[in-house]
């Protein structure tokens, strides 16, 4: 049964040289765990014991010596992770990168709503007034708000988007006559939305869409799965089936389909 679930290590991932599959460790999780349970990884290598106990709602903690391992480790996750031996105190900021793009990680940043624990972070987005909105994919059974606005300091400011729980991924502001609006994809209801949030911080959908049908591409929704938009010069913008069949829609400012490009390599 383990060999199954473990596969032959030309299926692993290639970020660590005994990095295990995520199905692997997802049985050790939770058959040796309870919900809301801390779950430590004293060699954490790249991560992916954190990320998976993140995606099934336990906290996490990671410790992890070799440099080229923790940067992966301290990209993907949002626990503490600490890392090099030499400051297993977590006393420094990790530092990540080098050169121009060196970078200290501020890990555990945001206060988060009482009503929301991070699932896997996709997207962060910076609006005009500099507040700065996350938006995570959490699969709890309990549905939660997918996006979070902090101010600058990291307080919460309001949350709001509980329709794209477990879909939450991309999300983008662009400032269109005046006023800032949201693109967001939700990948697992096979949406792309453009809102706008009110004065008093509700969300206000504009549109929302599935994929193009003018593409002719497509024989069923479930082969569409979009994770990120982004903007042209002229007003259009473009769609990335990341998750579906990998094509790029493009579409003018009006939201009209344009052109389809791309497919699975």
């Amino acid at each position: 049964f383990w060999g199954r679930v473990h596969g032959k290590s030309a299926e692993r991932r290639h970020a660590h040289h005994n990095q295990l599959p995520e199905a692997y460790l997802e049985r050790v999780i939770l058959a040796c765990s309870k919900p809301d349970s801390l779950v430590v990884d004293p060699f954490c290598g790249s991560g992916t014991t954190l990320t998976v106990a993140r995606a099934h709602g336990r906290p996490s903690i990671g410790v992890e010596q070799a440099a080229a391992s923790a940067a992966v480790a301290a990209a993907g996750s949002v626990g503490p992770t600490i890392l090099g031996a030499e400051n297993k105190s977590g006393s420094k900021l990790p530092i990540v990168g080098s050169g121009d793009h060196t970078y200290e990680c501020h890990h555990n940043w945001g206060r988060l709503p009482d009503t929301v624990r991070w699932g896997e972070t996709h997207g962060v987005a910076i609006d005009e007034a500099g507040l700065i909105y996350i938006k995570h994919r959490n699969r709890a059974e309990m549905p939660m708000d997918a996006i979070v606005v902090f101010d600058p300091n990291g307080d919460c400011v309001t949350s709001f988007g509980k329709e794209y729980h477990a879909g939450g991924h991309g999300i983008d502001i662009r400032k269109e006559n005046g006023q800032e609006y949201l693109y967001l994809c939700d990948v697992t209801k096979r949406i792309v939305v453009k809102s706008v949030l009110t004065p008093d911080r509700k969300e206000e959908q504009i549109w929302k869409m599935s994929y193009p049908f003018e593409a002719g591409v497509y024989q069923k929704v479930s082969q569409f799965s979009p994770t990120n938009v982004a903007f042209a010069p002229d007003g259009g913008f473009y769609v990335a089936d990341g998750y579906g069949s990998h094509y790029i829609h493009q579409y003018d400012r009006g939201a009209r389909w344009v052109r389809t490009w791309g497919g699975a390599g």
